[in-house]
């Protein structure tokens, strides 16, 4: 499943992410001159599994997004592409049944690593 992160620079241009693009320098090198960075919806663990690694360590391409971000660049999302922006981020469940802390109101809130681009709060889509 791909990912699409939109990255405005000189030139505008769109970067679809799939598994293997977080450590293609091509695909980073986009990034690298970004002035805002969009990543769309999907499955917010599916995004957060791509751009960590396996140790659970930085991939090149967060290691790319942070630093525009710290020099300046915008970042924002959609959805599942909002949801990663806090960490801890939510992972799934439905917004009724964290209000009422009732597990029998749906499926129960879970919470899971996100990646702290947004660290004054909780991001929920």
């Amino acid at each position: 499943m791909a990912h699409a992160l939109v990255g405005l620079a000189e030139g505008a241009s769109r970067l679809l992410v799939e598994r293997g693009d977080e450590f293609d320098p091509d695909e980073i090198a986009k990034i690298e001159t970004a002035g805002a960075i969009w990543i769309s919806g999907g499955d917010q663990l599916r995004i957060v599994e791509t751009l960590l690694g396996e140790d659970g360590a930085p991939t090149p391409m967060l290691a790319a997004i942070r630093q525009r971000l710290a020099a300046g660049a915008v970042i924002g999302g959609t959805s599942a592409g909002a949801a990663i922006m806090s960490d801890p981020m939510i992972a799934r469940g439905l917004s009724i049944a964290a209000l009422l802390n009732d597990d029998d109101a749906g499926e129960p809130l879970q919470l899971s690593r996100g990646l702290g681009f947004f660290q004054h709060g909780l991001v929920d889509q």
